[in-house]
């Protein structure tokens, strides 16, 4: 029983994988543009970054970060392809019953990072596009990191080539050997915590982390 969860756990790990290569090497968007149906599509984004200035200034990069230029030229197909509307339009719409005559986007961004404003601001107002900021509440007026990105720097930054970590008995192995290694060891363990009651979140980051180090 356990071998078949951990076996399931690891498949949707990688059918995730798949999907994000899809999107980020723009296969996404010409599938979309071929066969997408007149609808209502909501995207969300979590952050933007300057690639370049990272890279110049050595800082890592998320993969949750989508590159400033990069988020552009998708407000520039969204415009061409899309009516963009608010939320609160798209309501308005799904509450009418009425049959959506075209193809309809809501652009939503998780957590409120602070490069939302900084680089996504003269965006949304140079291509006239109101995204819903959802905040981390908690994290309001702290210098703290949220607990995702906290335990990917961590792994990103492991120099092992593989953990092992027993949570209540049960034995996980993973390889840690590359990018997609960690992405997919990154998925399984987030998934792990999310799953798990808020009082316990703490003591499960601390048996991966201390795996980690």
């Amino acid at each position: 029983m356990v071998e078949t969860d951990i076996k399931e756990k690891i498949k949707r790990s990688v059918n995730k994988f798949i999907c994000f290569m899809i999107y980020c090497t723009g296969i996404y968007f010409i599938l979309k543009k071929l066969f997408l149906k007149k609808g209502l599509y909501i995207f969300f984004y979590h952050s933007f970054v300057d690639t370049e200035k990272c890279k110049k200034d050595g800082r890592l990069i998320s993969l949750s970060s989508v590159d400033r230029k990069a988020f552009e030229s998708q407000l520039k197909y969204f415009k061409t392809d899309y009516t963009v509307i608010t939320l609160d339009e798209a309501y308005e719409l799904m509450k009418s019953n009425k049959p959506l005559d075209r193809r309809y986007l809501v652009l939503t961004i998780d957590d409120g990072y602070k490069d939302n404003f900084i680089y996504g601001y003269e965006l949304f107002k140079k291509y006239q596009i109101y995204p819903n900021i959802y905040l981390t509440a908690n994290n309001v007026d702290k210098s703290t990191y949220l607990w995702p990105d906290l335990l990917r720097n961590i792994v990103y930054n492991s120099q092992k080539a593989h953990v092992d970590i027993d949570i209540y008995d049960i034995h996980y192995s993973f390889s840690l050997k590359g990018k997609y290694s960690k992405i997919i060891f990154l998925d399984y363990i987030k998934e792990n915590i999310k799953n798990t009651m808020k009082k316990k979140n703490i003591e499960y980051l601390n048996i991966y982390t201390r795996s980690l180090m």
